[in-house]
């Protein structure tokens, strides 16, 4: 259902509309408008929300792209200084010009409000941003400018989410839970919750800038086999020594960058549950944390995170594909059958196929991007985990930090050392594509 055909939605902006105006009537038009950070406070809101819903790391990619690109394309259609991604983006549409003159940063948050509606569970905690934002505007821009911008910023919403709902989302819901092969060497439920696959079709999804996944494809040049002795034993051994010898370093890379949003400690037999920021949400963070310092202007921020959430989607869906395709047993499943029926790795493993690492291959993708966009090396200091008692960790670079969070996967046990490096491998590829691919 589209934006324009919700009366719900559409009665979150006309009352909305009423007071501007009314109060734009009674006050004086002032010279300017400090509004650079408002996509940096919804991209953080955001990462918030999806930790409080426990958003897993694959959807999280959709829902950070399509109102990035709404915002972000609304300003390309209406600027001279912004490159369009009509004709660059699968099947984006043209948007069509403003009937009449606008306050571009204003539609921009409109269309990005409008499609976040849509795809985000907390919709009154993203209607009291809007609200906020919007009241900034308030006698600084024209009664008419105000109406047609917040009028404008609907109707490009509106077409957004008509492109987001064909890029095949919904189809894979309609297709059949996966099952386990139960084959040797193939993917299995893993300990302690024995999960269900999580999102096994995402892998045929619409890619946004790839013509052929097949062009990506990262396979394991080692053959499945419980020999002792074997290269695939030695590569589950290489997992169980270094899980059980970690140094308190590169113990704490592995909390760092755990980055589990939806999980259940447990004491005894009873399940706690604990919401935390998942992969995307992370470097959605990080660059949050960047934007904040570099203080760019509002137009800018909208690149950087529509690029970054082009990364992110296009790297996930090549990454998925490889997953369910290769569909390899992970090391718990293995070691837990083959060397130690005791072991458990310090993180919990996340419920799907091992090769490649989706964080890996997430990770990298957008540091390539971000490398472009914002020059590399760039040091950078990641204070995401401060609050919950993981401190800042800092990076030489983008690709410092990607290389970080493919080792720490390793380091948790919940990756062979072949997934991390080959999805990381696999992301700088991604990357690089996409940078040449827009023309960055």
């Amino acid at each position: 259902m589209v934006f324009v055909q919700t009366r719900r939605v559409n009665l979150l902006f006309w009352p909305l509309l009423l007071f501007l105006v009314l109060n734009a009537c009674q006050a004086p038009i002032k010279e300017s408008l400090t509004d650079e950070n408002f996509l940096i406070e919804w991209n953080d809101l955001s990462v918030e929300t999806m930790k409080t819903d426990g958003i897993n790391p694959v959807l999280a990619t959709r829902i950070y792209l399509y109102p990035n690109v709404a915002a972000y394309q609304l300003i390309a259609t209406n600027s001279d200084e912004f490159i369009s991604l009509h004709g660059k983006l699968k099947s984006l549409p043209e948007l069509p010009s403003p009937e009449k003159e606008i306050e571009i940063n204003l539609a921009a948050i409109t269309a990005y409000y409008g499609v976040m509606m849509k795809l985000n569970y907390r919709e009154d905690i993203l209607t009291e941003l809007f609200e906020k934002q919007t009241k900034s505007y308030q006698g600084l821009i024209s009664e008419e400018k105000i109406t047609a911008s917040l009028k404008y910023g609907e109707e490009v919403a509106t077409l957004i989410l008509d492109w987001a709902d064909k890029d095949l989302y919904k189809q894979t819901k309609a297709k059949p839970y996966y099952t386990a092969s139960k084959l040797a060497g193939s993917w299995k439920p893993t300990p302690p919750e024995y999960r269900e696959a999580l999102e096994p079709h995402w892998g045929s999804l619409r890619c946004l800038t790839i013509d052929s996944i097949p062009a990506f494809d990262n396979p394991l040049a080692l053959n499945y086999s419980e020999e002792i002795g074997s290269p695939f034993y030695d590569l589950a051994i290489e997992v169980y020594d270094k899980a059980n010898n970690l140094t308190e370093e590169e113990q704490l890379q592995a909390e760092f960058w755990d980055d589990n949003p939806d999980l259940n400690n447990f004491q005894g037999h009873i399940p706690i549950s604990r919401r935390h920021i998942n992969p995307t949400a992370h470097w959605m963070s990080i660059i949050g944390q960047i934007l904040r310092k570099e203080n760019l202007s509002f137009a800018d921020n909208a690149r950087v995170y529509t690029l970054a959430s082009i990364a992110f989607f296009d790297a996930n869906i090549v990454c998925w594909e490889n997953k369910y395709k290769y569909d390899l047993i992970r090391p718990v499943s293995y070691i837990q059958e083959q060397i130690d029926p005791d072991w458990m790795p310090i993180l919990v493993t996340p419920p799907f196929p091992e090769h490649t690492s989706g964080h890996s291959a997430c990770s990298a993708a957008c540091a390539i991007v971000l490398g472009k966009i914002l020059g590399e090396p760039y040091a950078f200091t990641d204070s995401t985990h401060y609050s919950i008692g993981l401190g800042v960790r800092s990076f030489k670079s983008f690709e410092d930090a990607a290389w970080e969070v493919s080792r720490s996967r390793f380091y948790g046990g919940i990756h062979y050392k072949t997934g991390v490096e080959q999805g990381t491998e696999q992301g700088f590829q991604v990357g690089k594509h996409i940078v040449k691919y827009l023309d960055l």
